[in-house]
Parts: structure tokens; C-alpha cells; sequence
């Protein structure tokens, strides 16, 4: 995995509860600063933060960042910014479109704010959020939309400070609203549903309707149009890319020596099966239960503390995801108490039923 897209934004750590900035501006334990000058005499550098910059203790400087995880009041929906310690940044979903949101605002304002003034303090220039992993759990507008926004920063119609959106991968489940289908979601064969959009290529033929495949909704079409044109740091093309069960650790993020991060985050769903040789989503009722169901779920492990991103997560789902993890094939199988791990140790084969 390369190296984090941070930026030169901070390269030490607050290690007091509290330190006064400037003009009443406080950093607490665990906040991220940028030395601009480590001498400036009587032990005290100058450091930016919070889009500020101070004098303070040098002796208060450390060199451990913590992991951050931002749960953002977006309403109904979900927004989620991570900052692992090494400066990986993952967004998960972003709430409703800011032109549907009571507040106009959502997600994409919380993470233009963070890029924009948080991490800076010059902003006479250009400015870009740059993203490591951007998370479509799944496509629901009260998810996708606030990344749909933030893919369109520097749009004057949106509205938010930062000019541009750098994302280096783009991860979605597959399953999209279709234009024709089973419950719009297109076809199903052996009770799955196999028009799923992959890697660019497929998602380019579902935005353009081509190759026989139903072509997607407007607003989601428009959300995956924009991240098929968002690009990498280096310019790049984003890489596009659909997740299940079986993608296991996402790359980068097996929580190991060496791995890029010390971060773990692992795929649990959606529950991905064969289906005569193309993977297929079960289907688990109407149109917005499949698409619930079959969200982007996410084991996120650092230290001894586990978190569960699963969008939404619905029941018939998660006992798929509670089968598979016990190694269970039986769909009548009573649902199994769930128990966690510490990171690295892998979950029991079988855990007892309730």
C-alpha cells in the first residue's frame, strides 16, 4: 500500500490533557500538529494545528499518534471519517445529498472542514481532500450522497472550501439500483442477483446501459459516474473496486508487521456465493431490504478495541454474515452468539447457539 496521502499535515502528537494554543485556542491529548520551528528557544516550538499557529512546550510533543474515529451527525444515514495513525484517511458513506439535508449540510462539509481549515493554515492556495479508501456501504441515498458531494468539490453548485477530492480507492458491494429488474436491482438467478457492478469497466457499461446489462438510477448513476472520474494523488485513475466475504483483510489494512498499517479492517459482507460461475447477492426481500442487507460491513481492530461499520446491517443478512463467519451452511442453523477477538486471533471455527 503507499505510503498515507496526508500530506505534510502534522508529524508529532499533543501529550498533556490540555495545552493552550493561542488566543484561547486549546490542543488536547492525542491532537495531531505540524513543527514549524523546533527552536525557538527556552524549549517551545512553533507548531501549526486546528488551522493555527502557536507557541508551546516542545516537551509536550510526542510521537504516537492515535487512531481517530469520527462518527459525523449527518441525520438518517451514515458518516464515518478514520484517521489511522499512520495518516490513512477512510471515509464510509456521508449522508443524504446537502441540497436534501434540513441543515445542507453533511459528511463532505465535516471533511472539508478537517482538509481545509483543520489541517492547514495557509489556505490562499488551492486546497484537495485526499482519501486513501472511500466506502459506499451501499446504494442508498442517505449514504452515497454526501460522498457524491465530496467527489464534487470544487463544484460552485456544492458549495464546500476544498477544490478537490483525491481518492485512491473507491469500494462498494456491487448491488445497484437498476432501471429494470427484479425489484430494479436487475437480474436474479437462483434467487441471487448477478448484474453487479465490479471493477471500472463494469460500472462504466452500467452507467452507459451497454452490454445487456440495465443501466443504473439517475442519482446513483451520477455518484458512480463521478468517482469513475475522480482520480489518485498521482493522477490516476481511482482504483474501483467491489468487496465481500471473500476479499478478507482490505489491502494494506491487515493489522501485521509490514502491512502498511497497524490498522486491521476486515470484510465481512456481503455474503458473496457462485452462482454457475458469476458471484451473486441472495436475495433477502424487497428492493430496499436487499440493498440494506447486502451493505459493505467492516471489522475494524486496533490494540485491543474492535469496531463494526455495517451500514445497514439488516437481520436476515447478518445471520448470512453470523453463518459464514462459524463456518455454518445451513441457513436454518440458529442464529450463533457472536463473540469478538482481539486483532490477530481469528474468530472460533464454531461458537455455541444461543
Amino acid at each position: 500500500m503507499p505510503a498515507p496521502v496526508r500530506g505534510d499535515y502534522w508529524d508529532k502528537v499533543i501529550t498533556a490533557d490540555s495545552v493552550e494554543l493561542t488566543d484561547g485556542c486549546h490542543l488536547l491529548w492525542g491532537d495531531r500538529v505540524r513543527v514549524l520551528d523546533d527552536n525557538v528557544g527556552g524549549g517551545r516550538v512553533r507548531v501549526s494545528a486546528r488551522g493555527r499557529v502557536g507557541v508551546i512546550d516542545g516537551a509536550l510533543l510526542g510521537d504516537n499518534p492515535l487512531l481517530e474515529v469520527y462518527i459525523i451527525d449527518v441525520g438518517q444515514g451514515d458518516g464515518i471519517l478514520i484517521v489511522t495513525p499512520e495518516g490513512h484517511q477512510i471515509m464510509i458513506d456521508g449522508g443524504n445529498l446537502r441540497r436534501f439535508q434540513p441543515t445542507k449540510r453533511n459528511a463532505a462539509d465535516f471533511v472539508d472542514w478537517k482538509f481545509h481549515k483543520d489541517y492547514r493554515t495557509d489556505r490562499s492556495t488551492p486546497t484537495q481532500v485526499n482519501l486513501d479508501v472511500m466506502v459506499c456501504s451501499h446504494a442508498d441515498q442517505d449514504h452515497f450522497g454526501g460522498l457524491s458531494d465530496l467527489l464534487s468539490a470544487g463544484d460552485e453548485r456544492v458549495g464546500l472550501d476544498t477544490d478537490q477530492t483525491t481518492v485512491e480507492r473507491f469500494i462498494h458491494p456491487g448491488l445497484s439500483p437498476r432501471t429494470s429488474g427484479t425489484d430494479g436491482l436487475g437480474e436474479k438467478r437462483q434467487g441471487h442477483f448477478v448484474d453487479l457492478i465490479d471493477d471500472r469497466t463494469s460500472a462504466q457499461a452500467a452507467v452507459d446501459g451497454t452490454g445487456g446489462v440495465p443501466r443504473l438510477t439517475p442519482r446513483w448513476r451520477t455518484t458512480v459516474e463521478r468517482a469513475l472520474a475522480s482520480r489518485t494523488m498521482a493522477g490516476a485513475p481511482t482504483q474501483f473496486e467491489r468487496v465481500s466475504q471473500l476479499t478478507g483483510h482490505l489491502a494494506g489494512f491487515a493489522g501485521t508487521p509490514g502491512s502498511g498499517s497497524d490498522v486491521a479492517i476486515s470484510v465481512l459482507g456481503p455474503i458473496e456465493a457462485d452462482i454457475a460461475g458469476v458471484p451473486g447477492l441472495e436475495d433477502v426481500g424487497n428492493g430496499g431490504e436487499n440493498k440494506n442487507g447486502h451493505s459493505v460491513s467492516l471489522r475494524l481492530d486496533y490494540g485491543d478495541r474492535s469496531f463494526l461499520l455495517a451500514g445497514d446491517l439488516n437481520d436476515k443478512a447478518q445471520r448470512a454474515v453470523l453463518r459464514h463467519i462459524n463456518g455454518l451452511t445451513d441457513p436454518n442453523q440458529r442464529r450463533p452468539r457472536a463473540m469478538g477477538g482481539r486483532r490477530g486471533q481469528s474468530l472460533p471455527s464454531r461458537i455455541t447457539p444461543c
